[in-house]
């Protein structure tokens, strides 16, 4: 699944947007495996989104190596 970032060149409001890197954990959850940005996509964007792979992904492994960790949380 892809994700594109897409914008125009007319923002309205973009003060109240949510940043993008809020829903990447969602959208990794829901099986995206690529985002692509367009020409307002900056490095810092970049990084922001990666930041949040990277949680994902050290989630994903921890869930993985300890199944009942979340478990033993909720008790």
């Amino acid at each position: 699944m892809f994700v594109a970032l897409r914008c125009s060149n007319s923002w309205i409001d973009r003060d109240k947007c949510e940043a993008v890197e809020v829903f990447v954990q969602e959208w990794l959850d829901l099986g995206v495996r690529y985002v692509g940005g367009c020409c307002r996509t900056y490095a810092a964007d970049v990084s922001r989104i990666r930041n949040q792979v990277h949680c994902w992904r050290d989630r994903w492994r921890f869930q993985a190596k300890y199944p009942d960790a979340q478990n033993n949380n909720a008790q």
